[in-house]
């Protein structure tokens, strides 16, 4: 072999080879497989018969059931003698490893459009349930909601589990985001007390909804909102009960019972 033949033949190696273009920065199908692992593997599944419902969950922790009530054991604290139009499911097994234990997830439709997932230990007992459309779990005893129903917005909450109960993890605002055009003159103040009023904004006028704070203990919905205006004023509101028909705006109402 001359020197030409040689001289090609090693740049031709050269070229080919994946470790000679690591300064391109490229990754390969290999690196992206080793890298992946189950624990960091979800899915999503719609809630039987109940449309636009989803539960979320990592796939190495819980276990898939997706059992209708009707089908369940007639022993079984959540069977239903027969099939109806709108029922409850066993959702799945979760295993924590962190905890030692184990809980049962259900979903119930409620009796009136109140839906909720609810969480049940390896004794029988109910630790909490979240109200939610969407339901998420994560790894870390994180569970993550949303959804308008029984509140005025999609409300978004994230949650921890423990042995014994459900604990919502507190924030300082909920994100509402609801655009829209004012149905009638409405207060603005400087803040959260409502001591000190700001301006009135007027039917017709643009504004957003952007946070709620949260409600007190004696309160069944978020009545206190920081909504920004047409001129990009930030200022308080405090809801009436009318607004929970949607009053206030279009697109804001309380979902719910």
């Amino acid at each position: 072999m001359n020197f030409l033949s040689f001289f090609l033949l090693e740049l031709s190696l050269l070229i080919i080879s994946p470790g000679s273009l690591n300064f391109l920065n490229i990754t390969y199908a290999s690196d992206v497989v080793q890298n992946s692992t189950e624990s960091d593997s979800m899915a999503t599944v719609e809630i039987g018969n109940e449309s636009g419902i989803y539960f979320t969950y990592p796939l190495n922790s819980v276990k898939l059931i997706m059992q209708p009530c009707d089908s369940l054991n007639s022993q079984d604290d959540w069977f239903c003698p027969e099939p109806i139009y709108s029922r409850n499911w066993r959702v799945g097994e979760w295993k924590v490893s962190e905890l030692q234990a184990s809980f049962t997830i259900y979903f119930s439709p409620g009796p009136s459009v109140d839906p909720e997932f609810i969480f049940i230990d390896k004794n029988g007992r109910k630790i909490g349930s979240i109200p939610a459309l969407n339901l998420k779990i994560y790894g870390d005893l994180k569970i993550y909601s949303s959804g308008h129903t029984n509140n005025m917005f999609d409300k978004k909450r994230m949650f921890t589990v423990q042995k014994d109960t459900i604990l919502e993890i507190k924030q300082a605002f909920y994100e509402v985001g609801i655009k829209g055009t004012l149905l009638r003159d409405t207060e603005l103040f400087t803040d959260e007390s409502f001591g000190q009023l700001q301006q009135t904004v007027y039917k017709g006028e643009e504004v957003e909804i952007m946070f709620a704070l949260p409600a007190g203990e004696d309160e069944p919905y978020e009545r206190k909102y920081l909504i920004r205006t047409e001129l990009g004023i930030l200022g308080y509101i405090l809801l009436e009960s009318e607004d929970t028909y949607g009053a206030l705006m279009k697109d804001f109402y309380y979902a719910g019972d």
